[in-house]
């Protein structure tokens, strides 16, 4: 590819790797995914710089959205929609939870060269900050009137112990987050494919 005119990789990284974003120390991987992506940066790195080529390493935190399967706010717009109390098994945790339409709109300008990364060739953008409880209040204050459900949570007696760091994010706001007219449209989009889905799920159980 370099022969042919390659000048340019980028690679989607994840925050969970190690010695990515902030929060508790050591920046240890987290689990056996952080590990991975860990490793294939490293190849990466190496196979880009022996090409002599440049690196735009987009590293990404807690996407939520339409499509995004799994997840906390997967979690607890399912539950809501079928009308059911959720149980959050680690309220105190903090997470980078980033919308991912937002999210990808920022990636697609990265990788296209129309904004540049910070610096080294790096780029880290953070979504909400937030507990895991502060961000189910929040998802639930935007979604109560956009889906006409309560949208009530529960917090776990006790949290379930899984070797996870208390706190790890990202440390670079997307710009998005500062314009209340895309957060608004970022919301109403969310609400809209789970409006949809929960018709889907009527129609097959019909």
């Amino acid at each position: 590819m370099r022969r042919r005119g390659l000048t340019r990789v980028v690679l989607t990284g994840s925050v969970f790797e190690a010695d990515e974003g902030d929060g508790d120390r050591p920046l240890e991987a987290i689990g056996a995914y952080g590990l991975a992506k860990t490793l294939t940066t490293q190849v990466v790195r190496h196979a880009a710089a022996a090409a002599g080529v440049e690196l735009l390493k987009v590293t990404l935190p807690s996407p939520f959205g339409a499509f995004q399967a799994g997840g906390l706010a997967d979690h607890l717009l399912r539950a809501w929609q079928a009308s059911e109390v959720p149980s959050l098994r680690h309220p105190e945790r903090v997470r980078d939870f980033v919308p991912i339409d937002l999210l990808a709109a920022h990636y697609a300008a990265l990788a296209l060269g129309r904004i540049q990364p910070l610096a080294g060739g790096r780029a880290n953008p953070s979504g909400h900050v937030l507990s895991c409880a502060a961000f189910a209040e929040r998802l639930a204050q935007e979604m109560r009137p956009r889906l006409g459900a309560a949208c009530r949570f529960a917090l776990a007696d006790q949290p379930v112990a899984d070797g996870e760091p208390q706190s790890r994010f990202n440390t670079e706001p997307l710009p998005a987050l500062f314009d209340r007219a895309a957060q608004a449209r970022s919301w109403d989009r969310l609400a809209l494919h789970y409006r949809a889905r929960a018709r889907g799920w009527m129609e097959q159980a019909a």
